[in-house]
């Protein structure tokens, strides 16, 4: 099954979300490829943060990534492609607003030319991504290990 935005909450609604410190939604590049209007984009993401928040009572912190960039992507004709790539940016300007007012923290994905002719298949790539968003996530879990547990006195 591909993950899109309008199949994701359901899913993550099952799962019990507040035994994480964190949540990082990593969403759109199926939504990009198909080229979704971004007034659509913007509604149905609005509906999976505001979902994801409502279950976890606020905890834990959301982090959203970017679309990741697919200009490496392997498959893709190079028209297709760069189409492909322009609208995956608008839907990221999209994002990061939106993120400003659903209490998420935006993480734009860098370009990252793959090693090797497998692409973005040689998991190198979504180890390096993978360290971008670790980078800046790692300071809000500092900050989480500083406060109380729930539901104790100081």
């Amino acid at each position: 099954m591909r993950i899109t935005v309008s199949n994701a909450l359901p899913m993550l609604l099952a799962i019990d979300l507040s035994r994480f410190d964190v949540i990082v939604v990593v969403l759109g590049s199926n939504d990009a490829v198909r080229l979704m209007p971004l007034r659509t984009w913007r509604k149905r993401f609005v509906t999976v943060l505001c979902g994801v928040h409502q279950k976890s009572s606020g905890r834990p912190r959301a982090f959203v990534t970017g679309v990741p960039p697919i200009d490496f992507v392997p498959g893709f004709e190079s028209k297709l492609i760069k189409i492909v790539a322009a609208h995956a940016l608008r839907m990221n300007t999209v994002t990061a607003r939106l993120c400003g007012t659903v209490n998420a923290t935006y993480i734009p994905l860098p370009a990252i030319e793959p090693e090797n002719e497998l692409g973005v298949r040689d998991g190198q790539t979504y180890r390096k991504w993978a360290d971008a968003i670790a980078d800046i996530i790692a300071p809000h879990l500092d900050d989480l290990k500083a406060r109380p547990p729930t539901g104790t006195l100081m």
